[in-house]
């Protein structure tokens, strides 16, 4: 089994958000520890969870684990806008890596991450491949033939990706945020998430302003992670589950407005799906974006 990726010269800010969904979120944090070992800063992020507590309280308990880790609980439910806001701006390290609550990564993935990162130190984000991204894209997908029926076989998959692409990498057009490592020094440049958006299309905005501040948006070949597929929606019931779709693309549609109205797209433009943005064009416009300003999230810090 390869080791843990040591962190020595490096300093990381690894941070998880969760909107209920705490079994997910107990693998997901178990296979960060089972990836890394070293003074790592932990950033956890409850975004108001519905589950009285059980996701605040699980997140207090890793405190007593990892000395090195803070814990914010929302008031009420931010969105997924803020929850990364709250970590970036809370961030110690000099890369901060991102990770849905339904993510699982392997020691493999971190340390492809990382590598490339070294190799590429201007680099503006980095994310790997996973068996699902929603975005539906050959590049980000891979088919795991079967081979991943139970999480005991993550490791296994995710260590035959990185024999055969190792540290190969390309450049793409647009950020789809469920995981990504993140270069600090670029928040001196474009600033923070924009809480314009409330959810949606804040990674993807985040992701034009960097590569119009000719930033590298790269994704990392060999460093596989595993997505629980819909796992923050099948854990509810029948009835929650419909209201929490329903609510999703309401979401989705009402932040494709407000994309359009800051990119200045037609008004009328029908949202046809993540590929058919033209991302070459926005990220070359000769407009300015504003700067988004860091947001202090201290008084949600327990």
């Amino acid at each position: 089994m390869i080791n843990k990726f040591l962190i020595d010269d490096e300093k990381i800010t690894i941070g998880v958000a969760a909107h209920g969904n705490v079994e997910a979120s107990k693998i997901c944090i178990d296979k960060i520890f089972e990836s890394i070992k070293g003074d790592f800063e932990l950033i956890l992020v409850d975004d108001f969870s519905p589950d009285n507590n059980k996701t605040k309280e699980f997140f207090l308990s890793i405190k007593k684990r990892h000395t090195n880790t803070k814990v914010f609980s929302f008031n009420e439910n931010k969105e997924y806008s803020e929850s990364v806001n709250c970590i970036l701006s809370h961030a110690t390290g000099e890369k901060t890596l991102f990770i849905s609550n339904d993510v699982f990564i392997t020691p493999y993935f971190l340390r492809t991450i990382i590598d490339i990162s070294k190799k590429k130190p201007n680099f503006g984000t980095i994310r790997g491949v996973s068996n699902y991204v929603d975005n539906k894209s050959e590049l980000h997908n891979v088919d795991v033939n079967g081979e991943v029926e139970n999480l005991n076989q993550i490791y296994e998959f995710s260590k035959k990706i990185n024999e055969y692409k190792k540290l190969s990498f390309f450049e793409e057009k647009y950020l789809t945020g469920d995981i990504f490592m993140v270069n600090n020094k670029v928040l001196k440049d474009i600033g923070y998430f924009d809480t314009f958006f409330y959810g949606y299309f804040s990674d993807h905005d985040f992701g034009i302003r960097l590569r119009k501040a000719n930033y590298k948006l790269l994704v990392a070949e060999g460093a596989f992670a595993y997505h629980q597929k819909h796992s923050n929606f099948d854990y509810l019931d029948e009835i929650s589950r419909k209201i929490k779709l329903n609510s999703r693309w309401a979401r989705v549609y009402e932040n494709w407005a407000r994309f359009k109205i800051k990119y200045s797209l037609p008004i009328n433009l029908m949202y046809q799906g993540i590929n058919y943005i033209p991302w070459d064009k926005l990220s070359k416009t000769s407009e300015e974006k504003k700067f988004i300003k860091k947001i202090d999230y201290s008084n949600f810090q327990l």
